[in-house]
């Protein structure tokens, strides 16, 4: 299963959706350098994120990867799926 089915999968199981602050500057400012054509409701990872849920793989920009690790660490984020990119 890939990390975007995982996410698909969860997600409408989870009621909350009130990241705490450092998460929500995180997802502000995916959203103001991500939005292309304001598509970033349909980004699965900004969806999972909105709900401490997040994914971690290859494809995703290092920055994103980092800053996800760095919030799961943190506690901001309850859920994590990965590929083997994680230990890299």
């Amino acid at each position: 299963m890939q990390c975007k089915e995982a996410t698909s999968l969860i997600i409408p199981f989870i009621e909350r959706e009130l990241p705490e602050d450092k998460l929500k500057i995180f997802l502000e400012h995916i959203r103001h350098t991500y939005n292309i054509s304001d598509s970033i409701n349909d980004w699965s990872l900004y969806k999972a994120l909105k709900k401490n849920v997040a994914v971690h793989h290859g494809r995703l920009p290092r920055y994103i990867q980092n800053e996800i690790l760095r919030q799961f660490n943190r506690g901001p984020i309850d859920i994590l799926f990965c590929t083997s990119t994680i230990v890299e």
